[in-house]
C-alpha cells in the first residue's frame, strides 16, 4: 500500500490524493535554483528507451521512506506503467501558497512521460522584457508551429499570488507606523511631564552649586532608566508574540533583530529629547524663581 511506503521490492503507488506530480527536463532544478540534495538530476540519457526515473521532494521521501535512503526506491504511476526508480531528492518548494507546509512532490522525466502541453522556464540577465522577447524568438526558431499561450516573468507570475500578502503587509505597516508614532508622542509627553515636575528640585541643586550640565545629565539618566526597563520588557514581549504572525512573513524572520533594535533606538532617542528639553529649560530658570514653583 502507498501508506506503507516500503515494500520488497520497495513500491509506492502514487495517486493525486497522496502527492503532486509534474514533469521536468534536464536543467530544470538548476534554472529554478532548487537544490538536488541527494542523488542526481535528470540527464539527456534519461529518455524513452531507458528505465523510468523520478526525482522526489524531501516531503515525499520523509513520508514514504522515513529514516531510509530513498535513492533506488521505486514509485508506481498507474498499473499500466512500469515502476520508476528514484534517482534524486530535491529540496521542498512552495506549490500553491507561500505559507503552506511542504507538500509531497514527484518529478517525472519529460522525455519518458511526453505531453503536448509544456511549460518552459528560462533564466537570463538583464531586463525581464528582453529575456521574454529572446525566449519567444527562440521558441519560434525551434518550431514555428508552437502555440505560445502565455509568457510572463516570475515577478509577474507571482504578483497575483502575493497580492493579498502585500496588501496585508501594507496595512500592517501603516497601522504599525501609526502605533509607533502614538507611542513616541505618549512617551515624549510622559517624560517631559516627569522632568518638568522636578523643576523645583533642579533649582535647589543649582542653588547649592551643582553644575548645569551635571543636572541635565542626571535628569536624562533617570528618565532613560525607566524607559530602558520598559524597552526591555517590550522587546521581550515583541519577540515572544511575533511567532503569532510568522506565517504572514516572507523573506524576514518574526524576530527580525534589525527592526526590533531600530524601534528600541527610536523610542530611546525620543526619551532622551523629552528629558533633555525640559531639564535644559529648567536649568536656565533663576534658582529663586524655581524654588517658588509648586
Amino acid at each position: 500500500q502507498a501508506e506503507d511506503g516500503i515494500r520488497d521490492p520497495p513500491y509506492s503507488l502514487v495517486g493525486s490524493e497522496m502527492c503532486i506530480r509534474d514533469r521536468a527536463s534536464p536543467g530544470f532544478f538548476q534554472t529554478m535554483e532548487v537544490p538536488v540534495l541527494k542523488g542526481r538530476d535528470f540527464t539527456p540519457q534519461d529518455h524513452s528507451g531507458t528505465p523510468d526515473v523520478v526525482v522526489v521532494s524531501e516531503a515525499l521521501a520523509n513520508r514514504f521512506w522515513p529514516g531510509q535512503d530513498p535513492i533506488g526506491m521505486q514509485i508506481q504511476r498507474g498499473e499500466a506503467r512500469r515502476p520508476a526508480t528514484v534517482i534524486g531528492v530535491a529540496q521542498d518548494t512552495k506549490i500553491e501558497r507561500l505559507g503552506e507546509a511542504p507538500l509531497p512532490f514527484v518529478y517525472f522525466s519529460s522525455a519518458q512521460y511526453p505531453t503536448s502541453f509544456i511549460r518552459v522556464v528560462a533564466r537570463g540577465e538583464g531586463d525581464a522584457s528582453d529575456v521574454l522577447t529572446t525566449l519567444r524568438r527562440s521558441l519560434r526558431e525551434m518550431n514555428p508551429d508552437f502555440a505560445i499561450m502565455d509568457v510572463r516573468s516570475m515577478e509577474d507570475h507571482l504578483a497575483l499570488l502575493l497580492f493579498p500578502s502585500r496588501v496585508a503587509a501594507l496595512l500592517l505597516g501603516v497601522f504599525g507606523g501609526l502605533a509607533l508614532l502614538l507611542c513616541a508622542i505618549g512617551l515624549y509627553g510622559v517624560v517631559d511631564f516627569s522632568v518638568s515636575a522636578r523643576t523645583r528640585e533642579i533649582g535647589i541643586r543649582i542653588s547649592l552649586g551643582a553644575q548645569r550640565g551635571v543636572v541635565v545629565g542626571s535628569m536624562m539618566k533617570d528618565a532613560l532608566k525607566w524607559v530602558g526597563i520598559g524597552g526591555l520588557v517590550g522587546f521581550s514581549a515583541a519577540v515572544a508574540l511575533a511567532r503569532l504572525i510568522q506565517g504572514l512573513l516572507f523573506g524576514v524572520g518574526a524576530g527580525d533583530p534589525f527592526t526590533l533594535t531600530l524601534v528600541v533606538l527610536l523610542l530611546g532617542g525620543v526619551a532622551m529629547v523629552a528629558a533633555f528639553v525640559p531639564a535644559r529649560r529648567a536649568t536656565r530658570v533663576n534658582p529663586v524663581e524655581a524654588l517658588r514653583m509648586e
